[in-house]
């Protein structure tokens, strides 16, 4: 038997608080350097802008300036445009520290060009497609009532539905009492696959437990009901395995009774969801092409099967796993839990929280928003 080491626990809290100030320090040095370069160009742009004015004003005043002379305003020019650039940089990141505001909201204000998403402790800076079709939607355009998302942009036309999403977690639902509090549609967990197996083998996609029953129960109340499973696939091929499982069960082949009555059937979307993989599972090494490739193939025998596709994912998974041009023909359900969804291009579902209270349902829940 190997002999346990124990380790000292108020060591490894100073060594892990250690860690997390010297990475705060760098993401600040960082977004000074950064920003600092990024705004270098336009800042002196702008101060030879207004050199060449004050020189073309000293041209009618008969003065005479050498090459020197005009070297060395502009050079002038330069650095104090820098200098200008860099103090308005520190009252920014100052002031936001002031008020609380997170890093990633400073960072994400400051490179307003740019998709800047967390992972971890590290970020990433991932540049805005210009030919993508943009969602419209800008900070400010949404905020929470009583927890229930509301839009309060300037276009009319816009119209949020509240939904939630569930799994066998949530355990016995009152679906009744939750159309009673505005929930119109609800994303059903349909498979997962379970962890472990004998020799490490691969275990295969288990129906959740409360599918049915939630599928049933919410389609009597009069709400709308949807799929999700996860995609847990390493090959094209396993990616369309995972796929034809899902609609097996949303058919309801193989059940004792016959397939499911027209009114238990699956009236919404069904989501692929595109997970964050930790290093130690098996999708960790997955490249953008893969990811993209596979969650494509799953959404593509989805809609082969009637139904209609979407892939789900944080800001992380959806900007930085895919290749957002190749899907653009799938819709999109992203995971942002703030009051503001941050992804630019369209999308139809919006998950903003994971601590939702709904009467019918025991505990915390996923709630959602779909667009029209």
């Amino acid at each position: 038997m190997k002999k346990e080491v124990r380790k000292n626990p108020n060591r490894v809290k100073k060594i892990y608080l250690l860690n997390i100030i010297a990475l705060c320090s760098l993401v600040l040095l960082s977004v000074l350097s950064a920003v600092l370069i990024y705004q270098r160009y336009y800042a002196a742009e702008r101060e030879l802008k207004k050199t060449q004015v004050q020189l073309e004003e000293a041209r009618h005043d008969n003065t005479v300036y050498t090459q020197e002379d005009l070297d060395a305003r502009v050079n002038t020019a330069r650095l104090e445009g820098n200098a200008e650039q860099l103090r308005m940089i520190r009252d920014r990141i100052r002031e936001a520290y002031t008020d609380g505001e997170s890093t990633l909201g400073v960072l994400r204000d400051l490179f307003s060009e740019e998709l800047v998403v967390k992972n971890g402790g590290t970020y990433s800076f991932v540049p805005i497609l210009q030919e993508l079709d943009r969602s419209g939607f800008k900070p400010g355009d949404f905020i929470p009532a009583n927890g229930i998302m509301r839009y309060v942009g300037s276009r009319s036309s816009v119209r949020l539905m509240l939904g939630i999403d569930v799994s066998a977690e949530n355990g016995d639902i009152d679906w009744e009492k939750v159309a009673e509090d505005q929930v119109t549609f609800a994303m059903l967990r349909a498979a997962y696959r379970p962890e472990g197996g004998e020799n490490d083998r691969l275990m295969p996609l288990q129906k959740d437990e409360y599918f049915e029953e939630n599928l049933t129960g919410a389609r009597s109340s009069g709400i709308r009901a949807g799929a999700y499973f996860v995609l847990d696939a390493v090959s094209r091929k396993e990616a369309v395995e995972e796929a034809d499982e899902v609609i097996r069960i949303l058919n309801g082949a193989g059940e004792e009774n016959a397939a499911y009555t027209r009114t238990e059937k699956i009236n919404s979307y069904v989501a692929v969801v595109v997970p964050v993989p930790l290093e130690e599972e098996r999708t960790y090494s997955l490249t953008e092409a893969e990811w993209t490739e596979y969650a494509a193939a799953a959404c593509e025998r989805i809609r082969g099967a009637g139904y209609e596709p979407l892939i789900c994912g944080n800001l992380n998974a959806l900007v930085t796993q895919l290749d957002l041009k190749k899907v653009q023909n799938f819709g999109k359900w992203v995971i942002n839990y703030d009051n503001d969804p941050y992804y630019p291009y369209p999308f139809s579902l919006w998950r903003y929280s994971m601590s939702g209270m709904i009467d019918g349902i025991e505990g915390p829940v996923n709630l959602d928003v779909e667009i029209h």
